[in-house]
Protein backbone atom coordinates (compact mmCIF):
# COMPACT_ATOMS: atom_id res chain seq x y z
CA UNK A 1 0.00 0.00 0.00
CA UNK A 2 1.73 3.21 -1.09
CA UNK A 3 2.38 6.01 2.17
CA UNK A 4 0.01 8.31 -0.21
CA UNK A 5 -1.76 8.77 -3.23
CA UNK A 6 -0.20 9.54 -5.86
CA UNK A 7 -2.24 12.55 -6.64
CA UNK A 8 -1.14 14.08 -3.59
CA UNK A 9 2.37 13.78 -4.62
CA UNK A 10 1.72 15.24 -8.08
CA UNK A 11 -0.23 18.04 -5.98
CA UNK A 12 2.74 18.62 -3.33
CA UNK A 13 5.06 18.87 -6.52
CA UNK A 14 3.11 21.72 -7.90
CA UNK A 15 2.45 23.71 -4.92
CA UNK A 16 6.37 23.83 -4.87
CA UNK A 17 6.71 24.91 -8.33
CA UNK A 18 3.72 27.46 -7.94
CA UNK A 19 5.85 29.00 -4.77
CA UNK A 20 8.97 29.08 -7.10
CA UNK A 21 6.90 30.65 -9.69
CA UNK A 22 5.79 33.64 -7.08
CA UNK A 23 9.17 34.00 -6.29
CA UNK A 24 10.35 35.54 -9.64
CA UNK A 25 7.11 36.54 -11.44
CA UNK A 26 6.72 39.82 -9.37
CA UNK A 27 10.06 40.70 -10.18
CA UNK A 28 9.24 41.33 -13.99
CA UNK A 29 7.59 44.07 -13.08
CA UNK A 30 9.97 47.66 -12.35
CA UNK A 31 8.57 48.01 -8.56
CA UNK A 32 8.59 44.03 -8.15
CA UNK A 33 12.33 44.09 -9.86
CA UNK A 34 13.19 46.62 -7.09
CA UNK A 35 12.33 45.15 -4.02
CA UNK A 36 13.46 41.80 -5.43
CA UNK A 37 17.19 43.46 -5.50
CA UNK A 38 16.62 45.38 -2.58
CA UNK A 39 15.66 42.05 -0.94
CA UNK A 40 18.47 40.39 -2.44
CA UNK A 41 21.40 42.79 -1.11
CA UNK A 42 19.82 43.26 2.39
CA UNK A 43 19.64 39.11 2.91
CA UNK A 44 23.45 39.57 2.39
CA UNK A 45 24.69 42.68 3.82
CA UNK A 46 22.46 40.89 6.75
CA UNK A 47 23.86 36.91 6.78
CA UNK A 48 26.91 38.08 4.61
CA UNK A 49 29.05 39.06 8.09
CA UNK A 50 27.78 36.46 9.71
CA UNK A 51 29.12 34.03 7.03
CA UNK A 52 32.58 35.70 6.88
CA UNK A 53 32.85 35.56 10.78
CA UNK A 54 31.57 32.15 11.57
CA UNK A 55 34.70 30.93 8.22
CA UNK A 56 37.34 33.33 8.90
CA UNK A 57 37.69 33.76 12.60
CA UNK A 58 38.91 31.79 14.84
CA UNK A 59 36.33 29.87 17.48
CA UNK A 60 35.62 30.55 20.93
CA UNK A 61 36.31 27.16 22.60
CA UNK A 62 32.61 28.19 25.02
CA UNK A 63 30.74 28.52 22.20
CA UNK A 64 29.61 25.20 21.83
CA UNK A 65 29.01 24.78 25.45
CA UNK A 66 26.77 27.69 25.23
CA UNK A 67 24.79 26.23 22.29
CA UNK A 68 24.36 23.31 24.16
CA UNK A 69 22.33 24.79 26.75
CA UNK A 70 21.01 27.44 24.19
CA UNK A 71 19.56 25.18 22.25
CA UNK A 72 17.09 22.90 23.62
CA UNK A 73 15.87 26.12 25.11
CA UNK A 74 15.18 28.01 22.56
CA UNK A 75 12.93 24.40 21.04
CA UNK A 76 11.60 24.37 24.61
CA UNK A 77 10.35 28.10 23.87
CA UNK A 78 8.73 27.54 20.39
CA UNK A 79 7.29 24.58 21.64
CA UNK A 80 5.44 26.60 24.71
CA UNK A 81 4.94 29.39 21.81
CA UNK A 82 2.73 27.15 19.39
CA UNK A 83 0.77 25.67 21.95
CA UNK A 84 0.06 28.63 24.33
CA UNK A 85 -0.47 31.03 21.10
CA UNK A 86 -2.66 30.50 17.90
CA UNK A 87 0.52 29.12 15.76
CA UNK A 88 -0.71 25.84 17.21
CA UNK A 89 -3.59 25.78 14.88
CA UNK A 90 -1.52 25.85 11.74
CA UNK A 91 -0.06 22.14 12.59
CA UNK A 92 -3.54 21.22 11.13
CA UNK A 93 -4.80 24.19 8.36
CA UNK A 94 -5.58 23.55 5.31
CA UNK A 95 -6.27 26.00 2.73
CA UNK A 96 -10.42 26.77 2.05
CA UNK A 97 -9.13 24.67 -1.86
CA UNK A 98 -8.10 22.52 -0.07
CA UNK A 99 -10.77 21.70 2.50
CA UNK A 100 -13.15 21.75 -0.30
CA UNK A 101 -11.34 19.16 -2.54
CA UNK A 102 -9.17 17.23 -0.66
CA UNK A 103 -11.15 16.51 2.30
CA UNK A 104 -14.45 15.08 -0.64
CA UNK A 105 -11.57 13.34 -2.39
CA UNK A 106 -10.57 9.65 -2.46
CA UNK A 107 -7.50 9.93 0.41
CA UNK A 108 -7.60 8.90 4.06
CA UNK A 109 -7.06 11.23 7.16
CA UNK A 110 -3.89 9.50 7.13
CA UNK A 111 -2.90 10.46 3.63
CA UNK A 112 -3.46 14.00 4.31
CA UNK A 113 -1.85 14.06 7.44
CA UNK A 114 1.04 12.85 5.13
CA UNK A 115 0.81 15.64 2.77
CA UNK A 116 0.00 18.54 5.56
CA UNK A 117 3.30 17.81 6.65
CA UNK A 118 5.40 17.48 3.24
CA UNK A 119 3.87 20.77 2.90
CA UNK A 120 5.55 22.49 5.47
CA UNK A 121 8.69 21.19 4.85
CA UNK A 122 9.46 24.05 2.60
CA UNK A 123 8.96 26.14 5.40
CA UNK A 124 11.44 24.24 7.26
CA UNK A 125 14.22 24.38 4.84
CA UNK A 126 14.02 28.00 4.38
CA UNK A 127 13.68 28.91 8.66
CA UNK A 128 16.41 26.36 9.07
CA UNK A 129 18.73 27.83 6.92
CA UNK A 130 18.36 31.18 8.28
CA UNK A 131 18.76 29.91 11.52
CA UNK A 132 21.72 28.03 11.17
CA UNK A 133 23.80 30.74 9.47
CA UNK A 134 22.99 32.61 12.25
CA UNK A 135 24.08 30.20 14.74
CA UNK A 136 26.94 29.03 12.25
CA UNK A 137 29.27 31.00 14.40
CA UNK A 138 28.70 29.41 18.03
CA UNK A 139 28.49 25.80 16.30
CA UNK A 140 31.40 23.43 14.93
CA UNK A 141 30.18 23.59 11.35
CA UNK A 142 27.51 25.14 9.74
CA UNK A 143 26.36 21.61 8.18
CA UNK A 144 26.18 20.36 11.93
CA UNK A 145 23.97 23.74 12.52
CA UNK A 146 21.71 23.15 9.28
CA UNK A 147 21.19 19.71 10.38
CA UNK A 148 20.36 19.87 14.31
CA UNK A 149 18.37 22.83 13.58
CA UNK A 150 16.25 21.69 10.57
CA UNK A 151 16.00 18.52 12.84
CA UNK A 152 14.80 20.77 15.85
CA UNK A 153 12.30 22.22 13.74
CA UNK A 154 10.43 19.08 12.49
CA UNK A 155 10.33 18.00 15.89
CA UNK A 156 8.45 21.45 16.72
CA UNK A 157 6.25 20.88 14.16
CA UNK A 158 5.22 17.27 15.14
CA UNK A 159 5.26 18.39 18.73
CA UNK A 160 2.17 20.68 17.92
CA UNK A 161 0.80 18.48 15.47
CA UNK A 162 0.60 15.13 17.98
CA UNK A 163 -0.61 17.46 21.16
CA UNK A 164 -3.30 18.53 18.80
CA UNK A 165 -4.01 15.64 17.17
CA UNK A 166 -4.25 14.03 20.71
CA UNK A 167 -6.69 16.79 21.69
CA UNK A 168 -9.36 15.37 19.12
CA UNK A 169 -9.59 12.24 21.57
CA UNK A 170 -10.84 13.67 24.21
CA UNK A 171 -13.43 16.18 25.30
CA UNK A 172 -12.66 20.27 24.15
CA UNK A 173 -12.68 20.94 27.73
CA UNK A 174 -10.57 18.32 28.73
CA UNK A 175 -7.75 19.17 26.01
CA UNK A 176 -8.03 22.39 27.36
CA UNK A 177 -7.41 21.76 31.07
CA UNK A 178 -4.99 19.38 29.74
CA UNK A 179 -3.03 21.83 27.29
CA UNK A 180 -3.32 24.88 30.30
CA UNK A 181 -1.75 21.95 32.95
CA UNK A 182 1.21 20.96 30.26
CA UNK A 183 1.87 25.25 29.51
CA UNK A 184 1.68 25.70 33.44
CA UNK A 185 3.76 23.04 34.48
CA UNK A 186 6.87 23.54 32.21
CA UNK A 187 6.53 27.02 32.71
CA UNK A 188 6.56 26.81 36.35
CA UNK A 189 9.82 24.42 36.01
CA UNK A 190 11.17 26.86 33.98
CA UNK A 191 10.77 29.79 36.54
CA UNK A 192 12.03 27.73 38.95
CA UNK A 193 15.28 26.48 37.30
CA UNK A 194 15.83 30.62 36.67
CA UNK A 195 15.15 31.90 39.92
CA UNK A 196 17.22 29.21 41.72
CA UNK A 197 20.27 30.70 39.58
CA UNK A 198 19.14 34.47 40.08
CA UNK A 199 18.76 33.70 43.52
CA UNK A 200 22.61 32.79 43.68
CA UNK A 201 23.13 36.00 42.72
CA UNK A 202 25.74 34.95 40.29
CA UNK A 203 27.74 37.23 37.62
CA UNK A 204 27.34 37.02 33.94
CA UNK A 205 25.06 37.51 30.97
CA UNK A 206 21.99 36.37 29.88
CA UNK A 207 23.73 33.46 27.99
CA UNK A 208 25.62 32.69 31.38
CA UNK A 209 21.69 32.48 33.06
CA UNK A 210 20.33 29.94 30.44
CA UNK A 211 23.39 28.19 30.87
CA UNK A 212 23.28 27.57 34.43
CA UNK A 213 19.53 27.03 33.99
CA UNK A 214 19.85 24.28 31.59
CA UNK A 215 22.34 22.53 34.24
CA UNK A 216 19.15 23.11 36.48
CA UNK A 217 17.85 19.87 38.54
CA UNK A 218 14.25 20.84 37.60
CA UNK A 219 15.08 21.41 33.59
CA UNK A 220 17.31 17.98 32.96
CA UNK A 221 14.78 15.93 32.53
CA UNK A 222 12.42 18.32 30.54
CA UNK A 223 15.09 18.76 28.19
CA UNK A 224 16.25 15.17 27.45
CA UNK A 225 14.20 14.62 24.47
CA UNK A 226 15.73 17.80 22.93
CA UNK A 227 19.28 17.11 23.74
CA UNK A 228 20.24 14.94 20.64
CA UNK A 229 19.46 17.69 18.54
CA UNK A 230 21.97 20.10 20.78
CA UNK A 231 24.28 17.36 20.66
CA UNK A 232 23.81 17.30 16.30
CA UNK A 233 24.65 20.78 16.66
CA UNK A 234 27.14 20.95 18.68
CA UNK A 235 29.24 17.89 17.13
CA UNK A 236 33.06 18.60 15.78
CA UNK A 237 33.55 14.69 14.65
CA UNK A 238 31.92 13.44 11.57
CA UNK A 239 31.34 10.33 13.61
CA UNK A 240 30.09 12.23 16.34
CA UNK A 241 27.76 14.09 13.46
CA UNK A 242 26.42 11.07 12.31
CA UNK A 243 25.34 9.11 15.69
CA UNK A 244 23.98 11.87 17.10
CA UNK A 245 21.88 13.08 13.70
CA UNK A 246 20.86 9.96 13.44
CA UNK A 247 19.14 10.05 17.43
CA UNK A 248 17.74 13.10 16.32
CA UNK A 249 16.12 11.70 13.21
CA UNK A 250 14.55 8.62 15.23
CA UNK A 251 13.19 11.19 17.51
CA UNK A 252 11.23 12.73 14.61
CA UNK A 253 10.47 9.88 13.18
CA UNK A 254 9.26 8.08 16.58
CA UNK A 255 7.12 11.43 16.85
CA UNK A 256 6.20 11.44 13.09
CA UNK A 257 4.70 7.32 13.66
CA UNK A 258 2.87 8.46 16.98
CA UNK A 259 1.14 11.35 14.97
CA UNK A 260 -0.23 8.85 11.87
CA UNK A 261 -0.26 5.77 14.61
CA UNK A 262 -2.95 8.01 16.54
CA UNK A 263 -5.93 7.60 14.02
CA UNK A 264 -7.61 10.78 15.49
CA UNK A 265 -10.53 12.28 13.12
CA UNK A 266 -9.08 15.48 12.96
CA UNK A 267 -11.22 16.56 9.68
CA UNK A 268 -13.92 18.29 11.33
CA UNK A 269 -11.54 19.99 13.73
CA UNK A 270 -9.58 21.19 10.14
CA UNK A 271 -12.72 22.63 8.68
CA UNK A 272 -13.15 24.05 12.35
CA UNK A 273 -9.80 25.66 12.17
CA UNK A 274 -9.64 26.24 9.00
CA UNK A 275 -12.23 28.69 8.58
CA UNK A 276 -11.03 30.42 12.00
CA UNK A 277 -7.67 31.52 10.70
CA UNK A 278 -8.82 31.85 6.95
CA UNK A 279 -11.80 34.26 8.80
CA UNK A 280 -8.61 35.83 10.47
CA UNK A 281 -6.76 36.09 7.21
CA UNK A 282 -9.64 38.19 5.16
CA UNK A 283 -9.74 40.13 8.36
CA UNK A 284 -6.35 41.18 8.83
CA UNK A 285 -6.05 41.78 4.84
CA UNK A 286 -8.99 44.66 5.39
CA UNK A 287 -7.95 46.17 8.36
CA UNK A 288 -4.28 45.09 9.21
CA UNK A 289 -5.03 43.65 12.28
CA UNK A 290 -4.26 39.93 12.61
CA UNK A 291 -5.68 39.29 15.83
CA UNK A 292 -9.38 38.83 16.88
CA UNK A 293 -11.85 40.48 18.87
CA UNK A 294 -13.64 37.93 20.99
CA UNK A 295 -17.13 38.45 22.38
CA UNK A 296 -15.16 39.94 25.89
CA UNK A 297 -13.65 42.12 24.46
CA UNK A 298 -16.54 44.23 22.33
CA UNK A 299 -17.57 44.99 25.59
CA UNK A 300 -14.86 46.88 26.56
CA UNK A 301 -15.32 50.55 26.15
CA UNK A 302 -13.12 53.42 25.79
CA UNK A 303 -14.31 57.39 26.82
CA UNK A 304 -15.10 59.34 24.13
CA UNK A 305 -12.05 61.48 23.45
CA UNK A 306 -12.01 65.68 22.79
CA UNK A 307 -13.30 67.20 19.18
CA UNK A 308 -9.59 68.48 18.71
CA UNK A 309 -11.01 69.66 15.72
CA UNK A 310 -12.00 66.85 14.31
CA UNK A 311 -9.03 64.28 15.03
CA UNK A 312 -10.73 63.53 18.46
CA UNK A 313 -13.00 60.94 16.47
CA UNK A 314 -10.78 59.64 14.70
CA UNK A 315 -8.22 59.08 17.22
CA UNK A 316 -11.33 57.59 19.82
CA UNK A 317 -12.23 55.22 16.77
CA UNK A 318 -8.50 53.77 16.87
CA UNK A 319 -8.31 53.62 20.54
CA UNK A 320 -11.25 51.34 20.56
CA UNK A 321 -9.82 48.91 18.09
CA UNK A 322 -6.51 49.09 20.52
CA UNK A 323 -8.38 48.23 23.29
CA UNK A 324 -10.38 45.30 21.61
CA UNK A 325 -7.17 44.07 20.30
CA UNK A 326 -4.72 44.28 23.10
CA UNK A 327 -3.63 40.47 23.76
CA UNK A 328 -0.52 40.61 20.92
CA UNK A 329 0.17 44.18 22.43
CA UNK A 330 0.12 41.95 26.21
CA UNK A 331 2.24 39.09 25.05
CA UNK A 332 4.56 41.40 23.58
CA UNK A 333 5.00 43.60 26.61
CA UNK A 334 5.71 39.83 28.55
CA UNK A 335 8.33 38.91 26.48
CA UNK A 336 9.94 41.89 26.71
CA UNK A 337 9.38 42.82 30.26
CA UNK A 338 11.34 38.93 30.75
CA UNK A 339 13.83 39.96 28.34
CA UNK A 340 14.87 42.67 30.35
CA UNK A 341 14.62 41.49 33.31
CA UNK A 342 16.72 38.54 32.87
CA UNK A 343 19.95 40.48 32.32
CA UNK A 344 19.20 42.60 34.70
CA UNK A 345 19.27 39.96 37.37
CA UNK A 346 22.24 39.02 36.18
CA UNK A 347 24.50 41.76 37.63
CA UNK A 348 24.00 43.92 39.96
CA UNK A 349 25.11 47.91 40.05
CA UNK A 350 26.65 47.27 36.57
CA UNK A 351 24.88 50.84 35.29
CA UNK A 352 26.96 50.99 32.08
CA UNK A 353 26.16 47.62 31.10
CA UNK A 354 22.41 48.30 31.86
CA UNK A 355 22.15 51.17 29.84
CA UNK A 356 24.50 49.57 26.98
CA UNK A 357 21.36 47.09 26.81
CA UNK A 358 18.76 49.64 27.17
CA UNK A 359 20.47 51.95 24.23
CA UNK A 360 20.37 48.39 22.29
CA UNK A 361 16.81 47.94 22.98
CA UNK A 362 15.67 51.68 22.53
CA UNK A 363 17.17 50.92 18.72
CA UNK A 364 15.44 47.95 17.93
CA UNK A 365 11.76 49.77 19.87
CA UNK A 366 12.28 52.70 17.72
CA UNK A 367 12.68 50.87 14.23
CA UNK A 368 10.60 47.73 14.68
CA UNK A 369 7.96 48.83 16.89
CA UNK A 370 6.07 51.72 15.04
CA UNK A 371 6.10 49.13 12.16
CA UNK A 372 4.20 46.37 14.56
CA UNK A 373 1.41 49.46 15.77
CA UNK A 374 -0.88 49.45 12.73
CA UNK A 375 -3.32 51.61 14.67
CA UNK A 376 -3.17 54.10 11.82
CA UNK A 377 -4.37 54.28 8.31
CA UNK A 378 -2.60 50.93 7.46
CA UNK A 379 -5.38 49.39 9.39
CA UNK A 380 -7.75 51.31 7.69
CA UNK A 381 -7.63 50.28 4.09
CA UNK A 382 -11.34 48.84 3.79
CA UNK A 383 -12.35 52.42 5.54
CA UNK A 384 -10.78 54.87 3.30
CA UNK A 385 -13.88 55.72 1.10
CA UNK A 386 -15.49 56.27 4.87
CA UNK A 387 -12.33 58.69 5.78
CA UNK A 388 -12.71 60.42 2.46
CA UNK A 389 -16.10 61.16 3.23
CA UNK A 390 -15.52 62.68 6.17
CA UNK A 391 -16.59 66.43 6.36
CA UNK A 392 -13.00 67.09 8.00
CA UNK A 393 -9.78 68.41 7.09
CA UNK A 394 -7.08 65.77 5.87
CA UNK A 395 -4.27 67.04 7.80
CA UNK A 396 -7.12 66.29 11.21
CA UNK A 397 -7.58 62.94 10.07
CA UNK A 398 -3.98 62.36 9.58
CA UNK A 399 -3.40 63.91 13.20
CA UNK A 400 -6.24 61.16 14.91
CA UNK A 401 -4.50 58.48 13.08
CA UNK A 402 -1.40 59.16 14.50
CA UNK A 403 -2.42 59.67 17.64
CA UNK A 404 -3.30 56.03 19.26
CA UNK A 405 0.46 54.27 17.73
CA UNK A 406 2.27 57.46 18.72
CA UNK A 407 0.78 57.39 22.58
CA UNK A 408 1.96 53.61 22.33
CA UNK A 409 5.32 53.90 21.14
CA UNK A 410 6.35 56.35 23.63
CA UNK A 411 4.48 54.96 26.65
CA UNK A 412 6.42 51.54 26.11
CA UNK A 413 10.16 53.17 25.36
CA UNK A 414 9.40 55.33 28.69
CA UNK A 415 8.30 52.71 30.67
CA UNK A 416 11.81 50.53 29.42
CA UNK A 417 13.70 53.59 30.39
CA UNK A 418 11.65 54.15 33.83
CA UNK A 419 12.86 50.46 34.49
CA UNK A 420 16.18 50.94 33.94
CA UNK A 421 16.73 54.61 35.75
CA UNK A 422 15.05 52.98 39.02
CA UNK A 423 17.53 49.86 38.38
CA UNK A 424 21.05 51.85 37.42
CA UNK A 425 19.98 55.87 38.27
CA UNK A 426 20.76 58.85 36.13
CA UNK A 427 17.07 60.46 36.68
CA UNK A 428 17.65 62.56 33.80
CA UNK A 429 17.85 59.95 31.59
CA UNK A 430 13.74 59.78 32.01
CA UNK A 431 13.13 63.28 31.04
CA UNK A 432 14.87 62.90 27.95
CA UNK A 433 12.24 59.97 26.95
CA UNK A 434 9.47 62.00 27.79
CA UNK A 435 10.72 64.82 25.78
CA UNK A 436 11.86 63.36 22.76
CA UNK A 437 9.74 60.05 22.27
CA UNK A 438 6.71 61.46 21.40
CA UNK A 439 8.10 63.47 18.37
CA UNK A 440 10.72 60.77 17.54
CA UNK A 441 7.60 58.74 16.89
CA UNK A 442 5.48 60.95 15.12
CA UNK A 443 7.94 60.83 12.64
CA UNK A 444 8.49 57.07 12.42
CA UNK A 445 4.69 56.84 12.18
CA UNK A 446 4.83 59.33 9.30
CA UNK A 447 6.86 58.19 7.80
CA UNK A 448 5.25 54.53 7.89
CA UNK A 449 1.88 55.51 6.84
CA UNK A 450 3.20 58.09 3.92
CA UNK A 451 4.67 55.06 2.33
CA UNK A 452 1.56 52.97 2.93
CA UNK A 453 -0.44 55.47 1.23
CA UNK A 454 1.92 56.26 -1.60
CA UNK A 455 2.63 52.13 -2.35
CA UNK A 456 -0.34 50.47 -0.56
CA UNK A 457 -0.44 46.11 -0.01
CA UNK A 458 -2.95 44.69 2.10
CA UNK A 459 -1.23 42.48 5.11
CA UNK A 460 0.09 38.97 3.59
CA UNK A 461 1.73 36.09 5.52
CA UNK A 462 5.38 35.99 4.74
CA UNK A 463 5.92 32.67 2.34
CA UNK A 464 9.78 30.75 2.25
CA UNK A 465 11.49 32.65 -0.17
CA UNK A 466 9.26 35.86 -0.79
CA UNK A 467 12.31 37.76 -1.09
CA UNK A 468 10.02 40.68 -2.79
CA UNK A 469 7.98 41.26 0.67
CA UNK A 470 11.20 41.00 2.44
CA UNK A 471 12.99 43.27 0.01
CA UNK A 472 9.83 45.74 0.28
CA UNK A 473 9.77 46.18 4.34
CA UNK A 474 13.96 46.09 4.71
CA UNK A 475 13.15 48.96 1.90
CA UNK A 476 10.77 50.61 3.98
CA UNK A 477 12.72 50.18 6.99
CA UNK A 478 15.65 51.30 5.25
CA UNK A 479 13.34 54.96 4.54
CA UNK A 480 12.68 55.31 8.16
CA UNK A 481 16.49 54.58 9.30
CA UNK A 482 17.37 57.92 7.18
CA UNK A 483 14.78 60.17 7.53
CA UNK A 484 15.31 59.70 11.46
CA UNK A 485 19.26 59.71 10.81
CA UNK A 486 18.40 63.07 9.09
CA UNK A 487 16.34 64.70 11.51
CA UNK A 488 18.19 63.66 14.88
CA UNK A 489 21.40 64.82 12.39
CA UNK A 490 20.03 68.37 11.73
CA UNK A 491 18.96 68.40 15.82
CA UNK A 492 21.93 67.03 17.10
CA UNK A 493 23.89 70.20 14.96
CA UNK A 494 21.70 72.75 15.87
CA UNK A 495 21.19 71.41 19.72
CA UNK A 496 25.53 72.00 19.48
CA UNK A 497 25.96 74.91 18.09
CA UNK A 498 23.42 76.29 20.29
CA UNK A 499 25.10 74.36 23.16
CA UNK A 500 28.85 76.19 21.72
CA UNK A 501 27.42 79.70 21.70
CA UNK A 502 26.00 79.39 25.17
CA UNK A 503 28.89 78.53 27.32
CA UNK A 504 28.40 74.53 27.28
CA UNK A 505 24.81 74.85 28.70
CA UNK A 506 23.12 71.31 28.52
CA UNK A 507 20.23 72.64 28.69
CA UNK A 508 20.42 74.96 25.30
CA UNK A 509 21.45 71.37 23.34
CA UNK A 510 18.27 69.61 24.85
CA UNK A 511 15.59 72.48 24.38
CA UNK A 512 17.11 73.66 20.37
CA UNK A 513 17.08 69.60 19.70
CA UNK A 514 13.19 69.39 21.21
CA UNK A 515 12.39 71.96 18.99
CA UNK A 516 13.60 71.06 15.79
CA UNK A 517 12.51 67.53 16.43
CA UNK A 518 9.33 68.70 16.95
CA UNK A 519 9.11 70.76 13.98
CA UNK A 520 10.70 68.06 11.75
CA UNK A 521 7.21 65.80 13.28
CA UNK A 522 4.85 68.50 12.80
CA UNK A 523 5.81 69.08 9.27
CA UNK A 524 5.37 64.95 8.44
CA UNK A 525 1.69 66.05 9.45
CA UNK A 526 0.43 68.24 6.22
CA UNK A 527 2.80 65.82 4.13
CA UNK A 528 0.93 62.70 4.97
CA UNK A 529 -2.44 64.98 4.71
CA UNK A 530 -0.94 66.04 1.00
CA UNK A 531 -0.62 62.31 -0.05
CA UNK A 532 -4.03 61.05 1.76
CA UNK A 533 -5.87 63.60 -0.33
CA UNK A 534 -3.81 61.99 -3.24
CA UNK A 535 -4.81 58.69 -2.48
CA UNK A 536 -7.50 57.36 -5.27
CA UNK A 537 -9.96 54.94 -3.79
CA UNK A 538 -10.96 53.72 -6.81
CA UNK A 539 -7.16 53.14 -7.95
CA UNK A 540 -4.99 52.76 -5.52
CA UNK A 541 -6.63 50.50 -2.93
CA UNK A 542 -5.13 47.00 -3.54
CA UNK A 543 -6.99 44.02 -4.38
Amino acid sequence: MAVMHPALWKLSRLRLTGMKRRVFRGAKTPRGAIFFVVGVIMIGLWLGPTVVMSFALPKDPNDLARLHSLAPMIILGMCILSLATSAGERAIYFSPGEVDFLFAGPFGRRELLIYKILGGLAGVVFSATIFSIMFARMAASWHAAYLGTFLGIVFVQQFTMAFILLGQTMAEHAYTRVRKAFLYGVGALVAVAVGQVLMLRSSGNALEVIQRAHESSFLKYVLLPLEPFARTMTAAAPADLALWGAVSLAVDLALFLFVIRLDAEYREAAVHVSQKMYDRIKRAQRSGMAQTSKAGAKMRRVSQFPYWFGAGPVAWRQAVNLVRNSRSIVVFMLFMGIGVALPFSGKQGDAAQVWALIAGLMVWLTIFLSTMLRYDFRSDIEQMDWLKMMPLRASAIVAGQFVVPVALCSLLQIGLVAAAVAYAGRPGALLLAILFAPPLNTLLIAVDNILFLLFPTRLAAFSPGDIQLFGRQLLFMLLKVISVALACGVAALAGGAAYLALGASVTAFVAVSWIIMMLFSISMIPLAAWVFRRFDVSMDTPA
